[in-house]
């Protein structure tokens, strides 16, 4: 019988709290950890709401999108890796079954049927980095037609524009990680977005008169004045600005569980206390040692954002401002990474890894992940070798040797 776990990346951290979190963080069997888009999200031009034919032969794009996964099989076995494109957030699980809508225009069917086949490679666990796979990008290079085919639609097929004005559309890669001796396969997908490019100076006239309008119509308001920042607390439509990755700039470690929490938004540097150092290269660790982990994301990494919200009282939609909330996720081939939570995701960026007290001499790996929780994902992967120290059974006469006893008589041992 086939196994086949099934991993949602987007929601992934709703499960923290029914699953065992020694089950989750400990990488024991094939694994895929998480799978990154870049950029996560695509801000696809004004032009697109207009019929193709009406755009007068304006050139479009393209839009390029990469796909890169986190793929660990600790048993260092063959892994049959494929990945592809589903178009439309669909319900259909994996994107399985899924058919190109048969109204669509033939230069989109044909601009993204290359993307829906899936692209497979088979490569072998590295068990020097704890069975890390290195996989190749899934690179994605859309046209204006396979744009326009990715966004909104009403049950005509004609563009949804009131969805596309407020709402993302998320197309997705899913991805396939298969044993071909047991038939052993985890699955997951990722979704990217597409959202319309809001830049009002940017816009011919009559283009910001038509969009400014349907957002007055939306949500009661329109576009900010010129000069408005991206944290300014104001009621009108900002400027959009795509989302990015985060960036673990890198990830420090002290020795000892003692735990000091810290604010999620701190830029403080610990190394210059000389508490904590940078983990670079492999660092030697003893079975049953605990090891407090802090990874350092980069200063503009908490991007600010403007979202539409549905208020119950008046029953309208209105514009709301945010900030992004970084959430970190740990994994390890040896021992527990407690992250100090007993959720799998936490905002709390410290981590304590307690080394497994049978842990047997050699490499052992833990990662971190980052997400921004609007898409954004990073990771990076900490190497150590496990040495156990042995127990020293002195010579007791060696130690006894040069001691007098209270009288000043030298001991003969």
């Amino acid at each position: 019988m086939r196994l086949v776990r099934w991993l949602m990346v987007p929601v992934l951290g709703f499960l923290g709290a029914c699953i065992d979190l020694d089950q989750v963080s400990q990488v024991k069997d094939l694994r895929l950890l998480a799978v990154k888009s870049d950029p996560p999200d695509l801000l696809y031009s004004f032009l697109h709401i207009i019929p193709p034919e009406q755009r007068g032969g304006i050139p479009l794009g393209p839009y390029n999108v990469t796909t890169q996964v986190l793929l660990v099989d600790p048993k260092g076995r063959d892994v049959e890796v494929s990945m592809r494109l589903c178009p439309e957030d669909t319900q259909l699980a994996g994107c399985a079954g899924y058919r190109l809508r048969d109204a669509a225009p033939p230069q989109q069917i044909n601009a993204l049927r290359p993307y829906l086949d899936p692209v497979t490679v088979t490569r072998k666990a590295d068990l020097a980095v704890g069975g890390e796979i290195s996989v190749p990008s899934f690179n994605m290079n859309f046209s204006d037609h396979a744009v326009d085919y990715m966004l909104p639609h009403d049950v005509n097929g004609e563009l949804d524009l009131i969805t596309a004005l407020g709402f993302s559309a998320l197309p997705s890669v899913v991805v396939r990680a298969r044993i071909p001796d047991t038939g052993e396969e985890v699955v997951a997908f990722k979704r990217f977005s597409l959202n319309l490019d809001v830049s009002p100076e940017t816009l011919p006239a009559q283009a910001r008169e038509l969009l400014e309008g349907l957002f007055i119509a939306l949500t009661g308001t329109g576009f900010c004045p010129p000069g408005t920042g991206p944290l300014d607390d104001v009621q009108c439509v900002k400027q959009k600005q795509p989302n990015h990755n985060p960036s673990l700039q890198r990830v420090l470690y002290m020795r000892g569980g003692d735990y000091l929490r810290v604010d999620a938004g701190y830029r403080d540097d610990p190394t210059s206390a000389g508490q904590f150092q940078d983990v670079t290269g492999r660092i030697t660790v003893a079975p049953g040692e605990p090891i407090r982990l802090r990874p350092i994301v980069g200063d503009a990494d908490r991007e600010a954002y403007q979202g539409l919200n549905f208020d119950l009282q008046s029953r309208k939609i209105e514009l709301r401002n945010f900030t992004e909330d970084l959430v970190f996720s740990w994994f390890a081939t040896v021992g527990v990474p407690d992250a100090q939570s007993t959720e799998q995701f936490t905002s709390d960026p410290d981590a304590v890894w307690t080394v497994s007290p049978d842990a047997p001499d050699g490499p052992a790996q833990v990662w971190v992940i980052v997400r921004d929780q609007r898409g954004g994902v990073d990771w990076r992967r900490l190497d150590f070798d496990v040495l156990t120290v042995p127990d020293e059974d002195p010579d007791e006469g060696a130690l006894l040797d040069g001691f007098e006893d209270a009288t000043g008589v030298d001991i003969d041992p």
